[in-house]
C-alpha cells in the first residue's frame, strides 16, 4: 500500500537510476530515494525522455520535471504531483525487455529499440545488431561500431558485460524486468585529401574522439606544397606535417601548385591564369606568389594593384619582386621598364600592412611603390621585417603609410635581427598619430636594437610622428646598427625628440648626407655611437642635439674647427636640394668624389659630375635637375596648355600645384585667383623645394571667398617658398588662411594672410602650424577672426604654433580676433610647445574674447625682441610657458598689468612698472611720433630712443621700415629706429 518505487541511495549501481528496481515494505525519506530517471550518460531509449511511474494506477510524469525532483540532486519533492505520462515508461506492469543504446541509437537491432512486452519463463531468443559500422542519417560523418552490451536485471546490482553484437536471452522468473544496452563507439570521419600537385601520407580516416592523426603533405616533382585547407589551426596552416584531432567531424586538404621560375602580373590579368606571359598574366601578386618556385621573380607591370592581404614571406629565399614594367603582351618578356612611367603600386587600402617578412633571406623589391599600408598596433605600416636577411628594396617609394594608436615605423619597421639595404629609394609622407603608451619610435623608419640597416642613395622626407605619449624619430629611429651614405633627410616632424634622426643605441655611421629643413631637431643622439662625415646638418630648428665624432660637415651652431674640416655657413641650396655654385659646402668634404663612390653624382642644378674633384659636403644627386616643369607660369593671359611659359600658361593656381614636382618654381601674374577657376584648398603636399612666387609689385591674390574652404593646405614638406602672395576669404570651422602639419623649411616672404574666417572651433585662424620649421619674412596677418566653441579653449586668431620652430621678422600682425564663450585666448599670436621668435614686428589692435589679446604663451619658449605691442584691448602678453621680451615696446592696453605671468623683461618699455624687475627697463610714455594714424615710430625726446641693448644679429639689420636698425650709440626700443634729422648742407660760391 502506497509503496514508493526508485533507487535506494544506499544501493551501490542503483543510485539515481530507475534500472533495478526494488520493492521495500516501508518508505524511506525522500532524502534517501533518488528520482532522476535517467539512464547512463549518452544512453537513449527510443522516443525521447524516459517516463516516471507509479504502482497503484501507473501515471507518471516525464524525467526532467522540475515539479516531480530536484533535477540536480535527484530529490523527490514534497506533495509532488505528476501528470499522466505521454511517453513510453522504463518499466511497464508484467514481464519484459527493454532494448537500449548508449552513445547514439545506431542501427536496427534484434528486437528493436523499445519494450519487448508479454514474455514468459523460458521464453528465449537471440538480440543482435549488426558487425558493420552504422551511420547518422544526418550527415554521415559521425558513426558508431558495437563494441559489447551491457545487461541490467533485478537479480543483481551489476550488470553483466558482453563484447559481442549478439546476445542469447532467456527470460527468467527471477528477473522479470530487465534492460538490454547496447554500447556504440563513436567514430568521426577525418577527411584528409590533396589537391592537384600532389599527395599525403596518410588519407582519410575514421576515429574515435579525442584520438588524433598525422599527415604530410607531398609535392609531385614539378610542383611546391602552399598550406593546408579546411579544418586546421593558424600554426598549421603553411607547415607539410600536421596533426588532427579527432572531436569533431573534420576536413583538410593539402595544396600545391606546379613551380615556375618566373611569374607575370598585371592589372588586366587574372588568377587563373598561369602567369607564364603577360598574355596570360595573373591579377593579383598572392596569386602569383603561390605558383612561383621556391626561389624565382615576379614581374609586375605598372598600374595600382589593391590588397585584401598582407604579402607574407614566411620561410621564403631568393625571390625578387621587380615593378615599373610596360606590360604588353606583344613585348618580348619582360619587355619595356620605367617605374616613373609605369609606377607599380602595391596598395594596402589603408586596411592591412602591405608587407611582411619572417625568417626570410635575400629578397629582393625592386621598382615598387609600397603605400597606404596601415597597422593599429604592432610596426610596419608599410613594411615589417623580423629575422630576416638579405632584404633589399632598390627603386622602392614607401609612402603614405600609416600607424595608430600603438605602432612604430610607419613607413618600415626592423626587428628582431632583420638585415635590410634600402637603397635607391624613398620613404616620404608616411605617420603614425594619436599614438599612446607606450612610447611610439620612428616616424618614417624604425631600426630596433640588435637589427641592420644600410641606407644608400635614398631620400626621407615628410614622414610624421605625433603622439600623446613619448615619442622619438619622426625620420628615422635607430637603436641597431645604421648606415646611411648619400641620403637626404627633410621636412620631418615628431611631437617629441629627434624630427630628422634620433640615434637611440647601437651604432650609427652618416656619410655625405644632408639633414636639413627638418621640423625641430635635425639630428639627435641619446645613446650608442654616432660618426658622421661629409655631411650637412643645417636649417632644422636644434641641428645636433647629443656628442658624436664630426668631421668634415657644415652644422649650424656647431663650432668651426679647419682641422677637423668642420664650418657653419649657409649652405645655398637650388631646386630640391642641389648646391648653388657659389656654395661654401662645395669641394669642402674628405676625399674625393670618386674614392667615396660618388664620381658619378652631382651636387649641381646642371648635372656636372663630381668626378675626381674633393668630394662636396651633403647629399648628391643622380643626374641634374630635369627641365621638365622646372618652371610653371599661370595666368588667365596664358592658353592653359603645357604651363611653360607666359603664353602657354595655365589658368589656374590648382593645376601648377598638381604638375609640380621637387624644386618646381611656380611664377603668378599679378591677377586675383578665385573659386571661379580654383579648386579650394590649394594644396602643397609632400613636396621638397617648390617655390611659389607672386608679382613682386603688385602681388598676386588667392582668394577663397565664396568657397567654404580653407585658402590653402601645406604639410609633410621641406624648402617651400611663398613670396608676394595674399592668401584671403578662406572660410570654414578649423583653420581658414594656411594650415601647415608636419615639415621644414617654410618661407612666407612678403605675404598677406587677411580676412580669414574660421567658423568654429579652431587654433589659429589666419595661420595654424604644427611641428614644423618656419620663418615668416615683411609679412602682414591682418583682420582674421575666430568663432570658437563654448566648452573647448581656443588659441591664435591670428596666427597659432604648436611644437616646431618659427620666426616672424619684419611683419604685422594687426586686427585679429578670436570671441566665443569660453577661454579663448591670443587674439594675435598664440604658441603651445616648441621654441619660437618675433623679432622687429607691431602687434597691435588685436582682441580676444578673455585675455592675451595681443600674444599668448600656453607653453614652450618664446623670444620678442625689438617689438611695439600696442593697443590689443585689454591684455598685451600672457604667458604660462618661458618667455623673454627685449628691446619692446608694451602700451595702450586697458588692463593693468596688461603683461600677466612670470616673464623675463629687459630693456623695454611698459605701461606696467618693471623698473625694478629687470634691468634697462622704462615705464614712461614711448612718445609715438602719430599713434593715432598708425605712425609708431619715436619722437625726437622719446625715452625709448637709443635705449636699449645691442643684439649680434643687428649689424647691417633693418627695422620694420626699412631703416637701418641702429642709427645712433645704441639701439632704440621698438620695431622702428628714430632717424636722425635731416642736416643744413650750405653751398659755398
Amino acid at each position: 500500500h502506497n509503496a514508493k518505487i526508485g533507487g535506494y541511495s544506499d544501493s551501490v549501481g542503483t543510485k539515481g537510476l530507475i534500472y533495478d528496481m526494488r520493492l521495500w515494505d516501508y518508505a524511506r525519506s525522500r532524502s534517501e530515494i533518488a528520482a532522476q530517471a535517467l539512464l547512463p550518460p549518452n544512453c537513449r531509449i527510443p522516443g525521447g525522455a524516459v517516463g516516471m511511474w507509479r504502482l497503484d494506477e501507473g501515471e507518471g510524469g516525464t524525467a526532467g520535471d522540475g515539479n516531480v525532483f530536484n533535477p540536480v540532486t535527484g530529490i523527490l519533492k514534497n506533495n509532488a504531483t505528476w501528470v499522466d505520462a505521454t511517453l513510453p515508461v522504463l518499466y511497464a506492469s508484467g514481464e519484459n525487455l527493454t532494448i537500449g543504446a548508449q552513445s547514439h541509437p545506431y542501427g536496427a537491432p534484434t528486437p528493436p529499440y523499445g519494450v519487448v512486452e508479454g514474455l514468459e519463463q523460458g521464453s528465449n531468443f537471440v538480440c543482435s545488431v549488426t558487425a558493420e559500422p552504422q551511420y547518422l542519417a544526418a550527415d554521415g560523418r559521425c558513426r558508431g561500431v558495437c563494441s559489447g552490451y551491457l545487461w541490467y536485471t533485478n537479480a543483481a546490482c551489476a550488470p553483466v558485460a558482453g563484447s559481442g553484437n549478439s546476445f542469447d536471452y532467456s527470460h527468467e522468473s527471477s528477473y522479470p524486468m530487465s534492460l538490454l544496452v547496447w554500447q556504440w563507439e563513436n567514430q568521426y570521419e577525418i577527411e584528409i585529401t590533396a589537391g592537384v600537385g600532389g599527395s599525403v601520407t596518410t588519407g582519410t580516416s575514421w576515429l574515435a574522439p579525442d584520438t588524433t592523426v598525422t599527415t604530410t603533405a607531398v609535392p609531385d616533382e614539378s610542383a611546391r606544397f602552399l598550406y593546408w585547407a579546411g579544418d586546421v589551426t593558424g600554426e598549421q596552416r603553411y607547415a607539410t606535417t600536421i596533426t588532427v584531432t579527432s572531436d569533431v567531424p573534420k576536413a583538410v586538404e593539402a595544396r600545391f601548385t606546379f613551380e615556375s621560375p618566373v611569374q607575370y602580373v598585371a592589372p588586366t590579368g587574372s588568377d587563373g591564369n598561369d602567369g607564364l606571359s603577360w598574355a596570360t598574366a595573373k591579377r593579383g601578386i598572392n596569386a602569383a606568389f603561390d605558383s612561383l618556385a621556391e626561389s624565382g621573380v615576379i614581374y609586375m607591370a605598372g598600374g595600382n594593384y589593391p590588397l585584401t592581404q598582407t604579402i607574407s614571406f614566411e620561410g621564403r629565399s631568393d625571390v625578387k619582386i621587380l615593378g615599373g614594367y610596360a606590360g604588353v603582351s606583344s613585348d618580348e618578356t619582360p619587355g619595356a621598364r620605367d617605374s616613373k612611367k609605369w609606377p607599380t603600386e602595391l596598395d594596402g587600402q589603408a586596411a592591412q600592412r602591405v608587407i611582411y617578412l619572417t625568417g626570410s633571406s635575400r629578397i629582393e623589391f625592386e621598382g615598387l611603390t609600397i603605400a597606404n599600408g596601415r597597422v593599429s598596433t604592432g610596426f610596419g605600416g608599410g613594411v615589417e621585417v623580423s629575422a630576416s636577411s638579405g632584404i633589399i628594396f632598390s627603386d622602392c617609394l614607401i609612402a603614405r603609410n600609416y600607424g595608430g594608436t600603438s605602432a612604430s615605423g610607419g613607413g618600415i619597421a626592423l626587428r628582431s635581427g632583420a638585415v635590410v639595404t634600402i637603397t635607391n629609394s624613398m620613404v616620404r609622407n608616411n605617420d603614425i598619430q594619436l599614438a599612446a603608451t607606450p612610447a611610439r619610435y620612428g616616424g618614417g623608419i624604425y631600426v630596433a636594437s640588435g637589427t641592420t640597416l644600410l641606407l644608400v642613395d635614398t631620400i626621407v622626407a615628410g614622414n610624421l610622428l605625433y603622439a600623446a605619449y613619448s615619442r622619438y624619430g619622426g625620420g628615422i629611429y635607430s637603436e641597431g646598427n645604421l648606415t646611411m651614405k648619400n641620403c637626404l633627410i627633410a621636412g620631418n616632424s615628431v611631437s617629441g625628440s629627434g624630427d630628422g634622426v634620433l640615434i637611440g643605441g647601437g651604432t650609427a655611421t652618416i656619410e655625405s648626407s644632408s639633414i636639413v629643413d627638418n621640423g625641430g631637431q635635425g639630428l639627435r643622439r641619446n645613446s650608442g655611437t654616432l660618426n658622421v662625415i661629409n655631411s650637412i646638418v643645417y636649417g632644422n630648428g636644434n641641428n645636433l642635439i647629443g656628442s658624436a665624432n664630426v668631421s668634415y660637415c657644415n652644422i649650424e651652431g656647431y663650432a668651426p674647427n679647419e682641422v677637423s674640416g668642420i664650418i657653419d655657413v649657409p649652405p645655398l641650396f637650388e631646386r630640391d636640394y642641389y648646391l648653388a655654385p657659389e656654395s661654401l659646402c662645395r669641394s669642402a668634404g674628405s676625399g674625393t668624389a670618386e674614392s667615396r663612390g660618388l664620381g658619378d653624382y652631382t651636387t649641381q642644378v646642371d648635372g656636372t659630375a663630381a668626378a675626381d674633384a674633393v668630394v662636396d659636403l651633403g647629399y648628391h644627386h643622380r643626374g641634374g635637375y630635369a627641365l621638365e616643369a622646372a618652371d610653371i607660369y599661370v595666368s588667365a593671359a596664358g592658353d592653359d596648355s603645357d604651363g611653360s611659359s607666359w603664353a602657354k600658361a595655365y589658368h589656374s593656381v590648382s593645376r601648377a600645384l598638381d604638375e609640380a614636382r621637387d624644386g618646381t618654381h611656380i611664377y603668378l601674374a599679378a591677377e586675383k585667383f578665385t573659386v571661379a577657376g580654383e579648386s579650394f584648398p590649394l594644396q602643397i603636399i609632400d613636396k621638397l623645394g617648390v617655390v611659389l612666387l607672386g608679382a613682386a609689385e603688385a602681388g598676386s591674390v588667392i582668394d577663397a571667398t565664396g568657397s567654404g574652404q580653407r585658402v590653402m593646405d601645406m604639410g609633410h614638406s621641406a624648402g617651400i617658398l611663398l613670396q608676394d602672395i595674399t592668401l584671403r576669404g578662406g572660410q570654414r570651422g578649423g583653420c581658414s588662411g594656411l594650415e601647415i602639419i608636419g615639415g621644414g623649411g617654410i618661407t612666407l616672404r612678403r605675404c598677406k594672410v587677411i580676412d580669414n574666417y574660421s567658423t568654429s572651433n579652431n587654433n589659429g585662424g589666419g595661420l595654424s602650424v604644427s611641428g614644423i620649421t618656419l620663418s615668416i619674412y615683411d609679412s602682414l596677418i591682418t583682420n582674421n577672426f575666430v568663432t570658437g566653441s563654448t566648452t573647448i579653449a581656443y588659441k591664435g586668431g591670428g596666427f597659432f604654433a604648436a611644437q616646431g620652430v618659427s620666426e616672424i621678422w619684419h611683419s604685422v600682425i594687426s586686427g585679429n580676433r578670436i570671441v566665443g564663450g569660453y577661454a579663448h585666448r591670443g587674439g594675435g599670436l598664440a604658441f603651445a610647445g616648441g621654441n619660437h621668435y618675433i623679432g622687429n614686428s607691431l602687434i597691435i589692435g588685436n582682441r580676444s574674447t578673455t585675455s592675451a589679446d595681443g600674444v599668448y604663451v600656453e607653453s614652450g619658449t618664446v623670444i620678442i625682441e625689438n617689438c611695439t605691442v600696442v593697443g590689443n584691448n585689454r591684455e598685451a602678453i600672457r604667458n604660462e610657458g618661458k618667455l623673454s621680451i627685449t628691446n619692446s615696446i608694451i602700451w595702450g592696453h586697458a588692463a593693468k598689468p596688461a603683461l600677466v605671468g612670470t616673464m623675463a623683461v629687459g630693456w623695454s618699455c611698459s605701461e606696467d612698472d618693471l623698473t625694478e624687475s629687470g634691468e634697462g627697463n622704462i615705464c614712461s610714455d614711448p612718445l609715438f611720433v602719430d599713434a593715432a594714424g598708425g605712425d609708431y615710430t619715436l619722437l625726437e625726446n622719446s625715452p625709448c630712443w637709443n635705449a636699449g641693448i645691442d643684439r649680434p644679429w643687428m649689424r647691417g639689420a633693418l627695422d620694420l621700415a626699412g631703416n637701418k636698425r641702429r642709427q645712433h650709440d645704441r639701439v632704440d626700443m621698438g620695431a622702428y629706429e628714430r632717424q636722425p634729422a635731416p642736416g643744413t648742407v650750405l653751398l659755398l660760391r
